[in-house]
């Protein structure tokens, strides 16, 4: 309660937490902090591999420079889609302390700059990705002929789409039944839906299109592609 003389000026309500509820909750808490330190590490470890992949691969001329140029352009064709997709809401962020045009044209400059950071950051992360891959599975399809009708004739490239869809409605088929079979033991499911401002913008399918393209292309090909294949070949070296 704040005090204007002898009146209430303002009052507020808030909740006291027990001293001891908070220093239980943060020891219960300790060892996922701890986890998230050491994956924090890991990750930092994994993109300083992946950059000295990088400049091997260029030395070796193994960058596929033209299958990548294809995919950034693809990836920075839907980012600028997105974000011009978004324009609805744009103004929702504006800031009234700047003037409208220069708003407006930060966010018109802005989509070049991320159409370029698009295109160099699938070169940093597929190009060594791809590389490491070919070394440790030569058997396998080579994903720099994605773009070439070849590879969409060959038996290897068709069971490997047939495989990741038919995965991607296993789990989609296993997420409804886990909650459908766990409801009458207390099994729910958040009530807040993430990212549903999409549904204001001129193209609504738009928006999970792109948020679902970049990780499937990121973190497809840092964390599997290149991981495991840097995993092996180290092995490899180290058990011959």
């Amino acid at each position: 309660v704040t005090l204007q003389g002898d009146t209430i000026g303002s009052f507020g309500i808030y909740l006291k937490i027990p001293e001891e509820w908070t220093r239980a909750r943060e020891e219960k808490e300790a060892p996922r902090w701890i986890v998230m330190q050491a994956a924090s590490v890991g990750n930092t470890i994994l993109h300083l591999a992946l950059f000295g992949f990088l400049i091997a691969t260029v030395r070796r001329r193994e960058t596929q420079g033209w299958f990548l140029f294809r995919l950034g352009l693809l990836l920075s064709l839907l980012w600028a889609a997105g974000t011009l997709n978004a324009y609805p809401l744009l103004w929702s962020a504006y800031p009234t302390t700047t003037s409208r045009n220069a708003f407006l044209l930060d966010w018109i400059l802005a989509i070049p700059l991320g159409m370029v950071w698009t295109s160099l950051g699938i070169l940093f992360l597929c190009s060594p990705a791809l590389a490491t891959a070919r070394r440790v599975f030569p058997d396998h399809p080579d994903l720099g002929r994605v773009f070439r009708r070849a590879f969409w004739g060959t038996r290897e490239g068709a069971a490997a789409v047939g495989s990741g869809y038919a995965l991607a409605g296993i789990h989609l088929g296993f997420v409804v039944l886990f909650y459908i079979a766990g409801k009458p033991f207390g099994v729910w499911s958040p009530q807040s839906i993430p990212h549903d401002e999409s549904v204001a913008t001129w193209i609504p399918w738009i928006y999970p299109l792109l948020i679902g393209a970049f990780p499937a292309i990121q973190e497809e090909a840092v964390y599997r592609l290149f991981a495991v294949s840097a995993l092996l070949l180290g092995l490899r070296r180290i058990l011959p």
